[in-house]
């Protein structure tokens, strides 16, 4: 496993949590390296930029120094310093890499070995996950019910209207009100995930029938005559 760039650390590949014991070991060995490349590739970049600094830094000593001896000659003690300390970090961030390179190539050899016993735990987990969300959704289905039918009936007895009971117009009460969603978030859902739905943004939708936003109210003129006096 290689460096991408000088600025990229070897490439870190990841993989799913759960591994049997002699790969997670080879995971373990080979993020080491890789996360001490990482933290070097830091240390090299402030090195760097803390050269231009030591050489202010000397102009100042050598005007210091002129200051009180005219004989004083200038030096480049700080720069000296500051580029030796980056090339001590080099020398380091090349040793990293190799280490890293060569835990990589173990680390292939660890899951090439390992597939097989890894990919059937995995499927095991699926399985498990698998029945759980259908216990889940079996469960949702009877709580989508009974929310629909008492936020339907608060809606009825809040919005009953004495005259229209005694004339008899009250609208019937329905006990099984439907719960929707905005077809337009949801077409821009499925468009940004080109033609396929994301589960996860499916069930981001159905979230919407627990708080609903607000209904926009109607266009009237009492409602523009309240925006020009909310606005002077």
């Amino acid at each position: 496993m290689r460096k991408k760039s000088d600025n990229a650390v070897v490439l870190n590949m990841r993989g799913p949590g759960s591994r049997p014991k002699a790969l997670a070991e080879a995971f373990a060995e080979y993020d080491e390296p890789c996360n001490a490349s990482a933290a070097c590739i830091g240390e090299r970049r402030d090195a760097r930029a803390a050269i231009p600094k030591a050489k202010d830094s000397d102009v100042l000593a050598f005007a210091e120094r002129l200051r009180k001896d005219p004989d004083a000659q200038p030096t480049r003690e700080l720069e000296e310093a500051a580029k030796a300390k980056l090339a001590a970090l080099e020398h380091k961030q090349a040793a990293l890499d190799v280490n890293a390179d060569e835990a990589g190539d173990r680390l292939v050899v660890a899951i090439v070995a390992g597939r097989d016993e890894w990919a059937e735990t995995l499927r095991a987990e699926e399985a498990k996950a698998r029945e759980e969300l259908r216990a889940a959704l079996a469960a949702a289905r009877p709580a989508l019910e009974a929310l629909a039918t008492a936020r339907g009936g608060a809606e009825w007895v809040e919005a009953f209207d004495e005259g229209q009971a005694r004339r008899g117009e009250l609208p019937l009460y329905n006990p099984r009100k439907s719960l929707t969603v905005d077809k337009r978030r949801a077409r821009r859902q499925i468009s940004a995930n080109d033609d396929r739905l994301d589960a996860a943004d499916l069930l981001a939708l159905i979230e919407e029938v627990l708080d609903p936003p607000a209904p926009k109210r109607p266009y009237t003129s009492t409602a523009r005559s309240e925006r020009q006096l909310a606005h002077g």
